[in-house]
């Protein structure tokens, strides 16, 4: 790694993402990779966006299937985050081993336990230097309370309850003020 792409890693490490879990299946085998570069696109029509290192077999999969699933992790699913960024932890055979997951529509597995899930057909594939960013169109979603993920300066985080709490200001006095009493 050059010192410019050291330097830049080192940058961009500085904004903190979300983690997801980005699948597909050949029909055969599913396939899984660790991702923090997802977001919200559009709502109209519902997109979403992940970049992909495109030397992962999961682009192939996804381009002649045509369609992914994006899974967002919580908390306590740094295990899955780990398990999955792992060089040849995302294909197997059938379901995922051990990690309870549905079909989407698209034929992606969406993982159960998810803060939220993103089922998707692929809406275009896009160059991006060394990785391929896939729009993706949304058929369907789901969500649920929890506290996420996070990924900042490499290493991934849990999200805690806020240490301190900012105190809002006090609520005007309303009553209507006398005038002082002058003494004599």
């Amino acid at each position: 790694m050059t010192g410019r792409t050291a330097a830049f890693r080192a940058a961009a490490g500085g904004f903190a993402t979300g983690v997801a879990v980005l699948a597909a299946s050949d029909g055969e085998h599913s396939f899984a990779k660790t991702v923090s570069s997802f977001t919200s696109v559009s709502l109209e029509p519902p997109l979403i966006s992940v970049a992909v290192d495109s030397r992962s077999p999961i682009v192939a999969v996804i381009c002649a299937s045509g369609g992914f699933a994006v899974s967002v992790l919580h908390a306590g699913q740094r295990h899955l985050a780990e398990r999955f960024a792992a060089p040849g932890q995302g294909r197997t055979r059938g379901r995922f081993a051990a990690v309870a997951t549905s079909p989407g529509r698209s034929g992606a597995p969406l993982l159960d336990d998810a803060l939220s899930r993103f089922d998707c057909a692929l809406h275009h594939r896009l160059p991006g230097g060394d990785h391929t960013i896939l729009l993706g169109r949304v058929l369907e979603t789901a969500h649920a309370p929890g506290a996420p993920l996070i990924y900042h300066r490499g290493r991934l985080h849990g999200t805690a309850p806020c240490a301190f709490a900012v105190k809002p200001p006090p609520e005007p006095d309303r009553r209507r003020s006398e005038p002082p009493h002058e003494r004599p």
